[in-house]
């Protein structure tokens, strides 16, 4: 799967996602766009089912999808199933990790628990 859904880790490629939302929408130094989902399941065994059953009260996996601005998948977490929380869905993913070090690297006050980094720091 890496061949074809990669989040952009290199300057050019993190660039690139940055002008196209630039460009369609105005709005500066987006690098992503996250939702999640609920994808429906069979039941899995016994033991753990109560894991998958969502708010729903159906079985499903809640999957973390970030996505450039054409739609193209960046990111795929379907790890978690329906009962996991959105939060932790985000917190235990890779992605998340991996922004949290790329910006505290850099500035130590710009991780919030949910954050927009302001336009003076990150422009296009």
């Amino acid at each position: 799967m890496p061949d074809w859904i990669q989040f952009p880790i290199g300057d050019a490629e993190i660039q690139n996602v940055k002008e196209s939302f630039w460009t369609h929408t105005q709005f500066p130094g987006i690098i992503g766009a996250i939702d999640g989902t609920h994808v429906a399941i069979v039941p899995p065994n016994a033991e753990r089912e109560h894991l998958y059953i969502n708010r729903k009260l159906y079985h499903s996996l809640n999957v973390l999808i970030v996505s450039d601005y054409g739609g193209r998948m960046l990111t795929v977490n379907a790890a978690h199933g329906g009962r996991t929380h959105d939060a932790r869905v985000w917190r235990a993913s890779l992605v998340s990790n991996h922004l949290q070090e790329m910006y505290t690297a850099e500035r130590r006050d710009a991780w919030l628990s949910w954050v927009i980094v302001p336009t003076h720091y990150y422009s296009i």
